[in-house]
């Protein structure tokens, strides 16, 4: 009976000590689960955090920069405008809008002021398709056909005229019919404008 009871009591110490083991077992398996984790997240958080710092400073290296171009550019406008061109002069010779009314109204102030009538205008107002602004702008075309009437001096005056305008004017083809002093000329031309400048701010996330 005394020997049962010491093999008793022996399995209850090794139960015992088995399950203190197995407590100890899981206890460390889950504190170096929960370390590893935590050593992950703090090396994404480290990595992230590396990542901003690089594009703030890329930031702020282009602001910078763009700060030094803008004070040069500025020095080189104000050395511009003391020349004999002006940059209004630049403006109008290479419109930032399209404004097909506008066209039609130089037009005719060229020709009355060399004498000549303007009696027809054709040509596609292309106003609410056209486009204002682009990040790389370029020359547009517009094409135009008029007819003018007036005297042969005057209109060869009018066409000098076009082809001196400050406004880039590419005459593609003239018909003249009518005597020295009432001739009618038909003229097909071709004008540009250049949209203005998108700037284009880029806002870029980090990952």
């Amino acid at each position: 009976m005394r020997v049962n009871k010491i093999f008793s009591g022996k399995r209850q110490a090794i139960a015992k000590a088995k399950s203190t083991v197995l407590t100890t077992v899981v206890t460390a398996s889950i504190v170096v689960s929960f370390s590893i984790v935590a050593l992950n997240f703090l090396w994404d958080l480290r990595s992230y955090n590396t990542r901003v710092l690089g594009g703030k400073q890329a930031a702020n290296e282009t602001l910078r920069q763009n700060v030094t171009n803008a004070e040069l550019l500025k020095t080189q406008f104000e050395v511009f405008e003391q020349g004999d061109i002006k940059s209004q002069d630049v403006l109008d010779a290479l419109p930032s809008k399209y404004d097909f009314a506008a066209l039609i109204t130089s037009i005719d102030v060229l020709a009355k002021r060399n004498g000549m009538v303007l009696d027809g205008f054709i040509g596609t107002d292309d106003s609410e398709q056209a486009e204002q602004t682009a990040v790389n702008p370029e020359p547009v075309e517009i094409p135009f056909d008029i007819t003018v009437i007036g005297r042969y001096d005057d209109l060869r005056k009018f066409i000098e005229t076009l082809d001196r305008s400050i406004r880039p004017m590419r005459i593609n083809a003239i018909a003249i019919s009518g005597n020295d002093n009432n001739i009618k000329a038909e003229i097909a031309l071709t004008t540009y404008y250049q949209p203005e400048a998108d700037i284009n701010v880029e806002m870029k996330e980090v990952q």
